[in-house]
């Protein structure tokens, strides 16, 4: 994926931190990372569609393009209030590409993910549509939860039948740490691995979480990691259990809806073992039975 602000510095940043750019919908400040980020532009004309969901307004064309338009405010059960500071950002998230409407840009700032609070330890409202939540200066700013967005669209599970997994039974002797901040993603991911035999898995939401909790464990055979998580990420998580001598043989897939060169760069530097690219569920199992040594 080609981004917007691929000129960001992100070599030098601390692993453990990502830049987002802080954006307005509706009254609420929320922030996307950079990196999912292609283009901001003006409001171009709509198309509507038929049987589109309720979030979709329609489709606009970019360089002959066709991309859906999804209104935030809708996502997040709020009226929508376009103004003269309205804008369109294109996103890249899961291999899909999108148009949000909101208000205005606030800023670009960097974050370190051992402030971001889980969205479960805030009350339910708008944040149950965040997966968590960090302050800047005297405010609460969101993160949504863009792949729950996407799966609502697309539709109720965005598997079909023919999508689950092939069941091996030497996967259910692999013990596993998944980690997975999106509620929605996180189910999908347990249901995968079930269906393929993979049922000695622990999973986490936040990954500070998910190491504790490999310091109680006597024995893994693989991690599978999200890349943007409360607590530690992907990468700082890496970079931990490489310290570990307990755990610093122990292959770690990255599954992430993030790939780009910065990306692959540093999963180099910390030792992350292969990375597979949300949603793709086959892919994964194929690469996580490969580093567990599983023979399907």
């Amino acid at each position: 994926m080609s981004s917007f602000f691929d000129e960001t510095d992100y070599e030098n940043e601390d692993l453990n931190e990502f830049e987002v750019m802080v954006y307005r919908a509706n009254a609420i400040h929320l922030a996307i990372n950079i990196l999912k980020i292609r283009e901001i532009i003006t409001v171009q004309p709509i198309t509507p569609t038929p049987n589109r969901h309720h979030f979709v307004e329609g489709v606009i064309q970019v360089r002959e393009e066709t991309i859906p338009v999804i209104d935030v405010g809708k996502v997040l059960d709020l009226p929508t209030q376009n103004n003269d500071q309205t804008k369109m950002m294109i996103v890249e998230i899961n291999e899909l590409t999108m148009a949000l409407f909101i208000e205005d840009v606030d800023r670009i700032v960097r974050v370190n993910w051992s402030n971001v609070h889980n969205a479960d330890e805030i009350a339910a409202g708008s944040e149950a549509q965040a997966t968590g939540t960090f302050m800047l200066e005297d405010k609460s700013i969101f993160l949504l939860d863009y792949e729950k967005m996407i799966m609502d669209i697309v539709s109720e599970s965005s598997l079909s039948d023919n999508d689950t997994q092939r069941y091996v039974s030497e996967r259910e002797q692999k013990v596993v740490v998944a980690i997975e901040d999106s509620k929605t993603m996180l189910a999908v991911l347990r249901s995968q691995l079930i269906s393929a035999g993979y049922r000695n898995v622990q999973y986490f939401d936040d990954g500070r979480k998910a190491f504790d909790a490999l310091q109680q464990l006597n024995y893994c055979d693989l991690i599978v990691t999200d890349l943007e998580m409360p607590g530690l990420t992907g990468h700082q998580l890496t970079k931990y259990v490489r310290d570990d001598r307990n755990y610093k043989a122990v292959p770690i897939v990255l599954f992430s809806a993030i790939e780009s060169e910065n990306v692959v760069e540093r999963n180099d530097e910390v030792g992350v073992s292969a990375q597979v690219t949300k949603p793709n569920y086959e892919q994964l199992i194929r690469v996580m039975d490969h580093h567990a040594n599983v023979k399907a």
